[in-house]
Order: C-alpha cells, then sequence, then structure tokens
C-alpha cells in the first residue's frame, strides 16, 4: 500500500491583499419629502440622504443594531420612512428614526420578541407582521392587532390591506393555500373581507391604495381600500421580483431573446436591448392598469430597493450602490461617498 501526499508551499507575502469592502453597500432604501434613506446590507449604518437630486448632503448614522453575519448577506429588513424621519424593521428590533429640530437624528429601540418580516407606513403609523401583527405610532406603546400574522400588506390613505393565511403556512395544506383580504384601520381595528386562493410562487405590488396581487396560475387582481378586488392583465413577463412604488409596479425580470410570446419584451426590438456590460437583468417601470412599460433598464442585481420621491424621480438602491431611473431607461449613480459625513 503506497501512501501519496502533496506538499504545496505558498507564498503568503506574494498573495494579492482582499479588496476593501465599499464603506457603503445599500440595502433598502425609502424616500420622503425630498430626503433619501438607505440602510446598509451588512453593517448598522443608515445614510440619511437630504436633496438627492441636487446637493445630496450625506450623513452617516449608527444604529444600534447587529453586523449581518456576511458581506453577501441580502438586504436587511425594511426602511419606512415619513415626514419626521423613518421607521427601520430588522430581525426582532424595529428602530424609530426621528430628526430633532436641530437636524440630529433620535433612535428609539422597539423589541418587539418576534421576527418581522413584513412592514407598511400609514403617515407615520406603521404596520408589521411576522409572528404576530403589530400596530407602532411614535412615543406610544405598540399595539397588538388581533391577527396571528400577515403575509403580505399594504398602506392606504386611511390605513392598511393585509393578506392573511386561513391555516399556517408551515403545516400540511392543500395547494393552491387559501388566504384572506383584511383591512385594518389605525385604531387596529380589523374588517374581514374576499378569501382568495393563490398558488406559489405570489409576487405582491402596492400601488397608491392598491395591492397587486400575481400568483402561478391565473390570479391577477387588484384589492382596494374597501377590499374589492378588479381582475387586471396577467404581467407579461416572469418576474424575479416585483414591487410598488409610488403609483408604479416595477419588477426585474430576465433579459429577452427574442422567442417565446414575449418577443423582445419590454423592448420592441432587440436593437434597444441595453448591452450585457450594463447589466445582466432588466429593470421595468410599469403602469399598474395597463401594463405600459413606464421605463426599462438593464440593472446589476435582480433583488434591488426601489422607491419614488414627490417629483415622482425614482431611485434604486442595488449592493454597488443608489442610482436614479432615467425616463430614457439609463441607471445614473448617486455618488453618496464623495459627501458622506458621520453622525
Amino acid at each position: 500500500m503506497h501512501q501519496l501526499g502533496v506538499l504545496i508551499e505558498l507564498d503568503l507575502d506574494a498573495a494579492e491583499p482582499a479588496s476593501l469592502r465599499p464603506r457603503v453597500r445599500p440595502g433598502v432604501i425609502s424616500s420622503h419629502g425630498g430626503m433619501l434613506w438607505v440602510l446598509d446590507r451588512q453593517l448598522p449604518v443608515l445614510l440619511q440622504i437630504d436633496d438627492p437630486a441636487g446637493t445630496a448632503a450625506v450623513t452617516e448614522h449608527l444604529l444600534p443594531l447587529s453586523i449581518a453575519a456576511t458581506a453577501g448577506s441580502p438586504p436587511r429588513g425594511q426602511v419606512v420612512a415619513d415626514a419626521s424621519g423613518c421607521w427601520i424593521v430588522a430581525e426582532q428590533t424595529v428602530l424609530r428614526c426621528t430628526l430633532d429640530m436641530a437636524g440630529a437624528l433620535e433612535v428609539h429601540r422597539i423589541d418587539l420578541g418576534h421576527r418581522m418580516a413584513a412592514a407598511a407606513a400609514c403617515g407615520s403609523v406603521l404596520l408589521t407582521a411576522g409572528a404576530g401583527v403589530f400596530l407602532l405610532h411614535p412615543d406610544i406603546e405598540p399595539l397588538r392587532v388581533e391577527l396571528p400574522t400577515a403575509r403580505w400588506m399594504a398602506a392606504t390613505a386611511e390605513g392598511f390591506i393585509a393578506v392573511v393565511p386561513t391555516v399556517p403556512e408551515g403545516g400540511a395544506a392543500a395547494f393552491p393555500r387559501t388566504y384572506r383580504m383584511v383591512r385594518i384601520d389605525v385604531d387596529g381595528t380589523v374588517t374581514d373581507g374576499p378569501q382568495m386562493p393563490l398558488s406559489f410562487p405570489v409576487r405582491v405590488g402596492s400601488t397608491g391604495d392598491r395591492m397587486a396581487i400575481y400568483d402561478r396560475r391565473s390570479v391577477a387582481v387588484s384589492i382596494g381600500a374597501d377590499l374589492t378586488s378588479t381582475p387586471v392583465p396577467a404581467l407579461p413577463a416572469r418576474p424575479l421580483m416585483l414591487g410598488g412604488a409610488g403609483d408604479y409596479l416595477w419588477m426585474t425580470t430576465h433579459r429577452p431573446d427574442g422567442t417565446g410570446k414575449t418577443g423582445w419584451w419590454p423592448f420592441n426590438s432587440p436593437h434597444e436591448l441595453p448591452a450585457r456590460e450594463h447589466g445582466r437583468w432588466l429593470l421595468v417601470l410599469l403602469d399598474p392598469a395597463t401594463h405600459r412599460v413606464v421605463a426599462a433598464a438593464a440593472i446589476d442585481d435582480p433583488e434591488p430597493a426601489v422607491t419614488i420621491d414627490e417629483q415622482k424621480r425614482v431611485w434604486v438602491a442595488t449592493a454597488r450602490g443608489v442610482y436614479l431611473l432615467d425616463p430614457a431607461g439609463t441607471l445614473v449613480e448617486l455618488d453618496i461617498a464623495a459627501p458622506l459625513r458621520t453622525e
């Protein structure tokens, strides 16, 4: 019997140093009143960007959150902006971040004891759900809503729409699974609506006062604040991710190759298709009623975060940076590193 071995000599001094992590790796983003809030996907860092389309003054705030395990971690939680600051939902923790009269950020930590997976805000009132559903008002103790959980939710002018499983999703249940539409008022009152069978994967996006729902089969409906449903056209292509920004839907999808029913959608011809070096996927902005393409751009991240400001400018966060979606179909990078200051 012969034993074989290999001796490897490594010259570690000759190895190239590991590339430095960018100071900011954007994860989630939200806009209100000419201000962007961006949460780093790994570090407990919140960026406050004043006048992003103009002077773009960037302030870095450190938060009482843990550091994500790896640099490749997906975006943590959600950030939801309002008139006086923002809410941050991350794991079992909710942070209320409020700007005082001097412009300093005050952070109040709320531990709900349950991991929160969804959130939406009506004004400064936050609805969050996971193992429990809670309403949070600034400076008021959390109010537990009489629901076991909510799978998806959207804000309306006067409250929230939520989609609630009729049986625990972890248990044995027939497919498609049945969900119930409910309305939740800002005082915690729950109004039951109709039930709806849904087959995964389910894509949901909120636009204005409505929630658009698409499933794997043929469900394509828009739910209003009164819990009535209106059929809408099926999505023109299979989304990798779907969401809402203001009055628009947005989705990411694969680059077309001209085959199948979709052809070169969202473009009219291959000549309009952006070069692959600009991004492996496409970000498409849609009219929610007709699915007319408002803008389409190449993107380097299939799971971006998207928000819209009061001037109808669409801002996009990927792991590489923050971008403005130009109506012509270009992502213009916002330089957030140069003007960065820490508080």
